[in-house]
């Protein structure tokens, strides 16, 4: 059985170093929590180690596929719960990989067998915490943006409720495969959500292609966003509470419904979704 250790001390206040074999991390806590903000929290390391240990998944994944991708990053974001201890009651992450077009599927594939089967982070934390993720392909490596160093100004995360201050986990994959790379960037609690959301499109792919596709698990919906030349496609499926299957999709021009493959929308329904 295999065994992994680490050994942690006391610095001062509220700061500690730990050691991992031939590596040394030192962890702290906000000013408003006591600490010095010398060092990331122990939240947020763990979904540091949530977004490596995936991404290190879907790396391995893709190379066993033989999908040219050129990039990988995901992004990690926590819901804390009111109630102590306090723990994630829900997190999200999202992952932008930078492939051809044409191989969306095994993208997918990758994400999903690491969500699902391989990473052990996640099954651990998936015991007492909802864990939803989006994958964004970034389709043209010729027109992607150059992806930041930790150390510049990173995307900040876009979080529309009042929950406390985050420091939100980004992990960047070196295209040569030396390392992923953890960069943490901030939330404003009192930033105006809109704010935030403009800020968040404009530092991250959505904000810089006109054609992308992001697909997605959400509870027990499978959803995906399709946007090309100002026109957008989103469709949802699902299960209804009679183990019907349910197929939506929405374009610029109509919105359907499919009941197992057959029903669609009465007229009135029809009306009542869908305007001109």
């Amino acid at each position: 059985m295999a065994i992994v250790s680490t050994t942690t001390d006391w610095i001062d206040n509220m700061a500690f170093e730990t050691r991992m074999g031939d590596h040394r991390v030192r962890l702290d806590t906000t000013e408003a929590g006591g600490g010095s903000n010398s060092g990331p929290s122990p939240k947020q390391l763990l979904l540091a180690s949530l977004s490596a240990c995936s991404g290190m998944d879907v790396v391995a994944l893709l190379r066993k596929m033989r999908v040219p991708f050129q990039a990988l990053r995901v992004e990690v974001s926590g819901e804390l719960t009111e109630t102590h201890p306090r723990i994630f009651g829900e997190i999200n992450m999202h992952y932008y990989v930078q492939a051809p077009v044409n191989e969306l599927e095994k993208v997918e594939k990758a994400v999903r067998l690491s969500q699902e089967r391989y990473c052990s982070v996640g099954a651990m934390l998936g015991a007492s915490s909802r864990i939803g993720y989006a994958v964004s392909l970034l389709p043209e490596p010729s027109a992607a943006p150059p992806r930041p160093d930790v150390n510049e100004s990173l995307p900040r995360s876009v979080t529309l409720t009042s929950l406390p201050a985050v420091k939100t986990p980004c992990v960047d994959y070196a295209p040569d495969g030396s390392h992923f790379a953890v960069g943490l960037v901030a939330r404003q609690p009192d930033d105006p959500a809109q704010a935030i959301v403009d800020r968040a499109i404009g530092g991250t792919a959505a904000g810089r292609f006109d054609q992308t596709r992001i697909t997605f698990d959400f509870r027990q919906y499978h959803l995906s966003i399709e946007r090309k030349d100002g026109r957008f496609d989103y469709r949802r499926t699902y299960k209804d509470s009679l183990g019907n299957r349910i197929r939506e999709r929405m374009t610029n021009d109509s919105f359907t419904r499919r009941v197992n493959g057959l029903q669609p929308l009465s007229e009135k329904e029809y009306k009542r979704y869908y305007r001109r």
